[in-house]
């Protein structure tokens, strides 16, 4: 039983369908068969923009969370003995400071379903009880419902050679550029300085989508490279 088939997803899926194909309607007389990897792109730009927001507040308590370290640190250490006062202490020192330890995971927790929706669109082959118009939709000759990896293993054509070299570069460019972000956030960070390993976890941590862009399905690896590059980008102007 696809997760898929539970209610409350299929009304959402539907409409996700119904939204993206009037979309490609709408663009396909500027941009004929480009016009549904298009509108996944606009699509994923209006989610992240909607997110700004979320992302600005994040932001802001990561800042408030790197001013506070040493407190927290000091805190740590002075009661390292009994956990339940630290616990008080550390709690009331998020109070006071309006911290909120999981607003960080707000934007990932906002993206989750959205990228299920995605994934749906491009891959459950009838929505609302009519087949799937964009699984037949494609990008220079690529399927959107068909994953690069399996593609390139199949028929390395140009085309795909093509589309796998450029949605890869861009998925690069993001983790690079977030590593770099974090990097700097990390170089000055005011608490203990983390154990090396942590460092090298920290670099590899960007990269660690890239293998998920060549199984997804070409729409949803769309989605992951364009919001991952905005993510960075947005990361490195908040943080600078």
């Amino acid at each position: 039983m696809s997760v898929y088939s539970f209610p409350p997803l299929a009304a959402a899926l539907t409409a996700a369908h119904a939204l993206v194909l009037a979309l490609v309607d709408a663009l396909s007389p500027l941009l004929a068969a480009a016009a549904a990897p298009a509108a996944i792109v606009i699509v994923t730009l209006a989610v992240r923009l909607a997110l700004v927001p979320v992302a600005v507040a994040s932001a802001r308590a990561e800042r408030t969370r790197r001013r506070i370290a040493p407190q927290v640190a000091r805190l740590r250490d002075r009661h390292r003995k009994d956990p339940a006062r630290l616990q008080r202490e550390l709690a009331e020192l998020y109070r006071r400071e309006g911290v909120s330890p999981a607003r960080a995971l707000l934007p990932l927790l906002v993206q989750a379903p959205v990228l299920t929706l995605v994934f749906g669109v491009v891959s459950v082959p009838v929505i609302g009880g009519v087949g799937n118009e964009l699984m037949a939709a494609s990008l220079a000759g690529v399927p959107l419902a068909a994953g690069l990896a399996g593609q390139l293993l199949a028929a390395p054509t140009p085309p795909v050679l093509a589309v796998a070299a450029a949605v890869t570069a861009i998925a690069v460019l993001g983790a690079e550029l977030s590593r770099r972000t974090a990097t700097r956030a990390a170089a000055r960070f005011e608490g203990p300085r983390p154990p090396r390993w942590a460092g090298t976890l920290r670099a590899a941590l960007p990269y660690a989508a890239l293998p998920a862009v060549a199984l997804v399905p070409l729409g949803a690896a769309l989605y992951l490279v364009t919001s991952g590059l905005w993510g960075a980008v947005e990361r490195a102007i908040l943080t600078a």
